[in-house]
């Protein structure tokens, strides 16, 4: 007794401290009298390394790096030492009972060291504080990342209290996103509460910029979905910038290929989803304004399309494949004598909006070897054709047709070329460079005019 009051004599004694001091320090071996109940005492211990008989490394050990966030705001990732008592644990987790005192327990006697690379600090220490406190400060930055830890060790009140914050915040610009990101959980309470939300306005789900983020199980998912009374057009325009988004984090895409070949790209990244894109259901107009271009329908299927009778106003005439062509000479260009030795000609173009292009007709020329005649867009060939257009003494032209057609986009700049290993027998004069309200020639040669029409089908 008098040495307990020698010691609180010797206290008094000294410099006098704040309260949070006097209650937190370490230092002090009676701390325990100052703590009114259990909840007081473990708010003491709650990342103290006092008594402390665990330390969990989490994060990323040694690195403190940035990761952008679905919303492309920053987060530092970083790793961090956090001191924790097993008692407390155990009395919390089966998974740390186990840990500690079960068959595969991590160590008899002493301080424990542990490594939990897949969390991040501020979330393990959350954690912590529903184990010590039976409270979470919760914020949308963590409560998934929370919901897998409740999940990792065996916690139902917390998953339960993360399904209630998230319920809370669940909005038409994330209902999708948060979906994706609670797909590996049982949550069937708030995934009925995130349809709810979708049913709700399923086109304003859709625009989020956070669709492209979710995974393929949820796109799948959200698609095949019945009874939801959304626009298919702009559920075609949506997966259309997921599979985009996709393609793009894999390296896959490369905005210089052909259209064709791009659009067959994207319907491969969709998948199975891409069949429960109801584009029977789109009108005329949509189909023409998105899908066409888009180029992941054949011309079978978009003419499948046009000709279904849910589509067909019979008010109105009923669109269809019309071939075109373009002249790149005047109607009163005179077609001459070629006494040259050019073997090669090209001209550049540009058109206001898109269409297929089908092939290009030509000038004869005076040797029976093949001639070759091409688009390209940059260094890129869209389309090529060749073989033998020697002149037979009635026509002075001939048309050559691409294997298949391939689109080209406005705003674009392309090249024609015809190339012969033998001179031409006829060429025309070309004095200014024409035009139309679809095609544009930006450049041609004055004289040797080898290649006289572009070659194209619209949709109209």
């Amino acid at each position: 007794m008098g040495k307990r009051k020698k010691h609180q004599m010797n206290h008094s004694s000294s410099k006098k401290k704040s309260v949070d001091e006097e209650i937190n320090s370490t230092e002090n071996l009676d701390w325990q009298l100052n703590k009114k109940n259990m909840n007081e005492k473990c708010t003491f211990l709650h990342l103290n390394p006092h008594l402390a008989d665990v330390t969990f490394n989490v994060g990323s050990k040694g690195n403190y790096f940035t990761i952008i966030n679905h919303d492309s705001s920053p987060y530092n990732f970083y790793s961090k030492e956090i001191p924790a008592h097993k008692f407390i644990l155990c009395i919390g987790s089966p998974v740390f009972e186990t840990m500690f005192h079960g068959s595969c327990k991590e160590s008899v006697v002493g301080m424990v060291h542990i490594e939990v690379p897949d969390v991040e600090p501020d979330t393990f220490e959350a954690l912590l504080a529903h184990l010590y406190l039976d409270k979470v400060s919760f914020n949308e930055s963590i409560v998934f990342e929370l919901l897998y830890c409740s999940k990792k060790y065996m916690l139902p009140f917390l998953t339960k209290e993360c399904i209630i914050y998230l319920c809370s915040i669940v909005k038409s610009h994330n209902a999708i996103l948060f979906m994706s990101k609670t797909r590996v959980y049982d949550c069937p309470e708030f995934w009925d509460t995130c349809w709810n939300v979708i049913s709700s306005n399923p086109d304003l789900c859709y625009q989020a910029d956070t669709f492209i983020n979710i995974d393929f199980a949820t796109l799948h998912n959200v698609l095949s979905r019945e009874k939801l009374k959304r626009s298919e057009a702009v559920v075609f325009d949506a997966a259309l910038k997921w599979a985009t988004h996709r393609l793009n984090a894999k390296g896959e895409i490369d905005e210089e290929e052909d259209a064709a070949i791009l659009g067959s790209k994207k319907r491969e990244a969709l998948g199975t989803s891409f069949n429960y894109i109801y584009f029977e259901k789109m009108s005329a107009k949509e189909i023409s304004k998105l899908v066409v271009p888009s180029c992941v329908l054949s011309s079978n299927e978009l003419v499948n399309l046009f000709v279904n009778e849910k589509l067909i106003d019979s008010k109105v005439k009923s669109p269809t494949w019309r071939s075109k062509e373009f002249s790149v000479c005047s109607n009163n260009s005179i077609i001459r004598n070629a006494d040259l030795t050019r073997t090669s000609s090209s001209l550049t173009f540009e058109v206001t909006s898109s269409v297929l292009m089908t092939g290009l007709t030509v000038l004869s020329s005076r040797g029976s070897d093949a001639v070759k005649v091409s688009i390209q867009k940059a260094s890129l060939v869209c389309g090529s054709s060749s073989g033998n257009i020697q002149y037979d003494g009635k026509s002075t032209e001939r048309c050559f047709k691409f294997p298949a057609p391939f689109r080209i986009d406005p705003k674009v700049q392309y090249t024609a070329t015809i190339i012969s290993p033998s001179s031409f027998s006829f060429y025309t004069s070309i004095q200014k460079q024409l035009s139309s309200s679809l095609f544009t020639i930006t450049t041609l040669p004055s004289n040797y005019g080898f290649i006289t029409r572009l070659n194209y089908d619209v949709y109209e």
